[in-house]
């Protein structure tokens, strides 16, 4: 069951043999080392640096190109009309790229809420529940609890706001663009 990306970042963050402990303790920042997946506190964060490490590449490609989509007459005649890049990012690059934002917004959003294959198979839900997100809970209701009417309507409610949280976007970026 475990993808092979998540058993590369659980010998990462592994904290006696991992490479990230071993670098910290290299360069004397050894106070740093935690035991990144059996701390309550730490384990979520890893999981979400591990799910941004894994989107950052498509949603880099999402952006350039709708980087590319932007007219070059547009930054000419910002040019000529004597504007800084600043004033060229602020009045050109940043108007034309919310679309773009808000596709990368959404996509985010969502996979961020179906991250149960990485958190299932990096830590189970655990130590304590600490790393356990939504999804993770519906599936445990369901299969470990066998309350699957309860599963069900969890379900229902992460769709709902999902799609709540995707307007909500979608309507603040419209306003701007």
């Amino acid at each position: 069951f475990p993808s092979h990306d998540s058993m590369v970042w659980q010998f990462l963050y592994e904290p006696n043999l991992g490479p990230i402990n071993a670098f910290l303790n290299s360069i004397g920042l050894d106070f740093l080392t935690v035991n990144w997946l059996g701390s309550e506190t730490a384990t979520l964060r890893a999981i979400a640096f591990t799910q941004v490490w894994f989107h950052t590449g498509q949603m880099m490609v999402v952006y350039i190109a709708g980087l590319q989509q932007i007219p070059a007459e547009l930054y000419e005649a910002a040019e000529v009309d004597g504007a800084s890049r600043w004033q060229q990012f602020k009045s050109v690059t940043w108007p034309m790229a919310l679309p773009t934002t808000a596709v990368v917004m959404a996509y985010t959003t969502i996979h961020s809420f179906r991250a149960f294959d990485l958190v299932f198979a990096m830590t189970g839900g655990g130590p304590n529940n600490s790393s356990s997100i939504l999804v993770t809970m519906i599936y445990l209701t369901a299969f470990n609890e066998f309350r699957f009417g309860y599963a069900a309507s969890q379900s229902i409610f992460l769709i709902v706001f999902i799609l709540a949280l995707t307007a909500l976007q979608r309507r603040i970026l419209r306003t701007r663009y």
